[in-house]
């Protein structure tokens, strides 16, 4: 069976999501979660992930803004109790595994943002302003 995904945005789409699952086998697996994060929310992230990445060296070291989401990532599961699985890598240290920021939820992601500016204020990381996006007629 192939995954199928419902944004429950309509009467129409929880009909099509509650089909779908009344002819999903024995053994499929129905989960129901909240929104994942909003484009707004994306959109606020990778700019204060640029500006701590260009301002802020950790261990001595400079990190890509992927390296600190991955750092954030580990902030915000801590935080939530989340468990974060690990893999040894072949040289020293460990792997985070499994979470993307596409999967956090509306609530998870404001959490990230406010974890982020906390932890940027609290290492005088200064960040742009940051102008609204137009969106498109």
């Amino acid at each position: 069976m192939a995954r199928v995904s419902f944004r429950i945005t309509s009467d129409a789409a929880r009909q099509k999501a509650t089909q779908a699952a009344s002819q999903a086998p024995l053994g499929a697996v129905v989960t129901v979660r909240g929104s994942t994060r909003t484009e707004d929310q994306n959109d606020a992230m990778w700019p204060m992930l640029r500006d701590i990445s260009k301002q802020l060296q950790w261990e001595g070291q400079d990190w890509s803004e992927y390296d600190w989401k991955d750092f954030f990532m580990d902030a915000l599961n801590s935080e939530v109790g989340r468990e974060q699985r690990w893999m040894k890598r072949e040289g020293p240290g460990y792997l985070p595994l499994g979470r993307r920021t596409t999967e956090n939820t509306v609530p998870e992601q404001s959490d990230l943002l406010e974890i982020i500016q906390e932890f940027g204020a609290r290492h005088g990381v200064k960040f742009g302003k940051r102008e609204p996006k137009e969106k498109a007629a």
